[in-house]
Parts: C-alpha cells; structure tokens; sequence
C-alpha cells in the first residue's frame, strides 16, 4: 500500500474492495500490527488503533482489541477439534472453565454450527472450517472485527446468516466491523461505507448508493470501477435507464433486492414481458460420456452418508456447475473424480475408467482437480517450477516444456510471478496457478473447486470465459461455486446437492429458481413482481424478456 490515509470510527461497518494485489489484505494486516512484526515489509506514516501504536506494540497486546478472520481459514486453524479451536484464544485471555465453556456453546449457536463442536477439523469442508474460524474470532468479543472475504467459501444462505449476526453486533454491541469482500452483492446491504483500492492507494471512501451513483458504470463495466464485481442488481439499473432514459430519470441504483423493489417497482410493475423459452444450450449426447457415477456412497470417520446414492452422468462439451450447502458434499464429490478418494460402495468412470482399479496419478491424466485451498497442492519454489515439475510427467519431448509453461504463465497473466515461491502470492495469484497447474496436463475434464475465491471482477469474467471456450473444445468443466450470479451467466446444467444426495439436475432456468437459497439476485428481484416470467436467472434475460414499458403509451 502506499500513501494511504484512513479515519475509521467506532461503531462503523465499513466494506473494503478493489482489484486482487490491490493491497485489501496488506493494509488490514497494520491494523494489529501483523505488519510489520510478522510479515515484515518497508513501514512508512503512523497509525492508531484504539490509541495504540501496532508498530510500537506487542501483536499479542491486539489479541482482545482487534480480532481478524483470515482470507484463508487453514492459516489460523490449527488445532485438532472444533471445541478446541474456540476455546483457544480464550484459554488465552485466562478465562475460566465455566465461563470458557459458556462463551464456546454461545458462539456455536450463534453461527449455527452446534453440531460441528465434535468434529475434526480436517474433515470439515471449506465453508465449515470459515465458520470456525469466524467462531474462533467472534468468542473473544474483539472491539474491533476485520474479516478478509469472510462469505467467499459460504453458501448464500450461511453467508446472509453471518452478515446479519455482524450486523447484530455492530447496531447492539457497538463492535466496529471492517469486511474485506469482491462479491459485493452480499455485503453492500449491510453496510455504512465503502472504500475502494486500486494500485495501493485510496481511490474511493463514499457510501454504497453514492459508490454507483456517479453514471460511470457502462453496460460492459469498463468504466472506473473496472476491476470491482458491481452488483448485478445495479448493472440491470443501468440497462433499463440507457432503454428508457426518460422514465427512470432522477432514479438511482439499489444494492440490494428490496431496495431495488423500492425504487424500480413502480416502473416495472409496468412492463409488458414475453417468457422465454428455455432451450439447453449443450443438448446431452449420451453416446459420448465422459463421467458415468453409479449409486455412489461414501462416508468419512466422522461423518457417515457424506455421499448418499449419487448417480450423474456428464458428456463431452458440458459446463456443470455443482451447488449445495456448505457440508452438502460438493468438494467430496470433485475428488471422486480423479481418485483422490474411492467409493464406500457403487460406481465412478471416467472415460471407461473405474477409479476403483487405477491410480490417482493415471486419473490425473483425464481429470485436472483445482482445490477449495489451492496453497495444499503446491510444494515446488517458485510458479514456473511447480507448472514444469507437473508438465514433465504428461509429455513426451522434454524440450517443449518450457512453451507449455510460457502459454499457462501468459494465459493467467502470472508472467511476473515467475520465480515466486507460489504460497506467497495474493489467494487471487494462487487461485490462477492453481488453474494453470491444472491445465497444464490439457486434461478432457477439468473440476474446479470454488474457482472464483480471491478473483477480482475482471479476473473472474475472464476465466469464466475461458472455461465456456474450453467446453466448446469437447471438453467438460465441473465447478462446484456459491458464486450463484457467475454460474447462472456461464453453466448450461446445474445439479444441487443437498445432504449427500442431488435434488435437483437441468437447465439453470429450471434448476436455480426452484432453489431457496440458490437463486441469483436477478431471479430473486424478478419473482417480487407477478408479470416478470420467474424463470429469469441472467440480466440479459431480464432485458431480453420486456416487450414494451406501458408507461410510454
């Protein structure tokens, strides 16, 4: 970060975002002193919290004063047990066992994840072990609560639960929240201010409306809040005031779906809408399967029908997206897919192949995992050594190594971060080598594992793009995602997985809004008014739907 001024007061619920590498997670990190003391750096200016200096003072002495919940839950967990993860800062603070004991059962029920107190904590899903982390945070009641991207490995529905406790937290107990998101749509209802990064610096420390309210945002947001997810809500503003400029003149944009409802309501209670007709853009061709899954069963020491019965069959040229819960069983199914874990009972092919009776690295050669955590798959020094030492066992003339290695740097715009030692990049940076080292082998299926953590706006677009080219090749993409608004605009199938079991399987217009908790913003905006067509999940749909405005007969 660099010449950054910031006055933040007490009781505050404040959004920052901007660009990955725009430096959200560095300046979060001064504010308990982990810069400079544990990640070191050049320091420059002052700063005071609560009317202490982080350089001058002990991080330790922070412990009570400012709570932090990491962008990567697994760099603060470290114990065996959920109870015991909680119970650690505050064994810390020399509570007692009685009163330990009771601050551990109220934050559990808080979150919702009483029934997680006994788990162990490796066989948690991401989004469990996020929650455990926010747990492990929230029991010390800190004055002040900084959250880096805390909903990104959150279901819609645990992420609007955390949001609203925070909320709670902020309106009763004065606590001042600090939230560090790219999927704004989640997080703007809740908050007072938004401070925008780009290059380091400050660019933006407005309030939501008055964020988006400046009428440069274009249709393809290539406008100055380029490299920031804009809300899809505020996105349909914008498209509906370039067709009927005169009707909505004075109207400014909503971030969130009721706010919408409030100011946009008495325009499109007034709309003609034709209803489209769902036809699936990858009609199934059962002749070429690529993924056939059988009555699949699996159960881990601690949690038994994790997969309860799966059966799913994927062809050449599909983009699945696979949604559910946080805990449903999504990443347990991914990993089904190249061996990494092998059915309790029934059936996984994959080109023919039985993952039962071969070896995870003769999977590999069909199949490219990306993790939830990408850092877990990495073990080389530096980017351009982890891509080669995987490329080197898939090809067969050594010398065309270092191309494939060259494209994949280009391809993910990781170039300068050749000779980088790949756990110290942004999550962002290690998402995209991940990808890379995932592709880099040219597998026929790729399976990504919350591909979009970390990824900025324009990051995200862009792979989402490529992922859509890359089925239009004959190959298959299966991403499991709480990032409902992006794969509503690229899957051509969803399947939602609830309990181990699936649910639901079909075209996104026919899948996500027959969800609770799964529609995107645009379905749940569109289903407020009864002469929208409720299978809407896109705003080009939304557009592509209105006949004619009766305002302008």
């Amino acid at each position: 970060i660099s010449d950054v001024s910031i006055s933040i007061d007490s009781g505050e619920f404040i959004l920052i975002t901007g660009a990955s590498g725009s430096g959200k997670s560095t300046l979060i990190r001064t504010f308990n002193g982990l810069i400079p003391h544990f990640y070191g750096g050049t320091y420059e200016g002052t700063i005071k919290v609560l009317g202490m200096d982080p350089v001058e003072s002990e991080t330790r002495k922070f412990a009570d004063k400012v709570g932090i919940v990491f962008q990567n839950p697994d760099n603060q967990l470290f114990m065996t047990d959920v109870e015991s993860e909680i119970a650690f800062g505050l064994e810390n603070m020399q509570f007692s066992e009685r009163k330990m004991n009771e601050r551990i059962e109220e934050t559990l029920e808080s979150l919702g994840i009483s029934s997680l107190k006994n788990r162990i904590i490796g066989n948690l899903s991401g989004g469990e072990k996020q929650k455990v982390a926010i747990a492990s945070v929230l029991a010390m009641h800190p004055k002040i609560l900084v959250l880096d991207e805390p909903t990104s490995e959150l279901d819609p529905k645990a992420a609007r639960d955390i949001l609203r406790l925070l909320q709670k937290m902020n309106d009763k107990l004065g606590i001042t929240i600090i939230v560090v998101e790219h999927r704004l749509e989640r997080v703007l209802p809740y908050v007072d201010r938004v401070i925008v990064l780009r290059t380091s610096k400050i660019f933006l420390d407005d309030t939501p409306e008055n964020i988006f309210s400046n009428g440069k945002i274009d249709k393809k947001q290539n406008g100055y809040l380029k490299h920031v997810n804009v809300p899809d809500l505020v996105l349909l503003h914008y498209k509906l005031k370039d067709r009927f400029e005169k009707e909505l003149r004075g109207v400014r944009p909503a971030t969130s779906v009721r706010d919408a409802y409030n100011k946009l309501g008495f325009f499109i209670n007034n709309l003609e809408f034709t209803t489209p007709t769902i036809h699936s853009r990858n009609l199934l061709n059962r002749k070429n399967l690529v993924i056939d899954i059988e009555n699949l069963n699996f159960d881990y020491p601690d949690k038994k029908d994790v997969l309860n019965g799966i059966s799913l069959k994927v062809s050449k040229g599909e983009f699945l997206a696979v949604v559910g819960v946080n805990g449903s069983g999504k990443s347990t199914l991914l990993k089904h897919l190249n061996g990494l874990l092998k059915p309790k009972s029934g059936s996984v092919l994959i080109n023919g192949i039985s993952t039962k009776k071969t070896t995870v690295s003769k999977m590999s050669n069909h199949v490219g995992l990306m993790f939830q955590n990408p850092s877990i798959q990495f073990y080389r020094d530096t980017v351009e050594a982890e891509l080669s030492a995987i490329v080197y066992n898939y090809i067969d003339d050594l010398n065309d190594i270092p191309k494939r290695v060259n494209d994949m740097l280009k391809l993910f715009e990781l170039e300068p971060y050749r000779d980088t030692y790949p756990r110290y990049l942004s999550l962002g940076e290690q998402q995209k080598t991940s990808m890379a080292a995932a592709l880099i082998s040219k597998p026929e299926i790729l399976a990504l594992d919350e591909p979009t953590h970390g990824l900025d706006y324009v990051q995200k677009l862009r792979l989402f793009q490529f992922l859509a080219d890359y089925t239009k090749k004959g190959n298959v993409v299966i991403t499991a995602s709480h990032d409902i608004d992006t794969i509503s605009k690229f899957a051509d199938r969803v399947v939602l997985i609830d309990e181990g079991r699936i649910i639901l399987d079909g075209d996104p217009r026919e899948t996500l809004p027959a969800t609770r908790n799964f529609q995107p913003s645009i379905t749940r905006f569109a289903k407020m008014f009864p002469n929208v067509p409720d299978n809407i999940v896109t705003i080009d749909q939304f557009m592509d739907s209105i006949i004619t405005s009766l305002l302008e007969e």
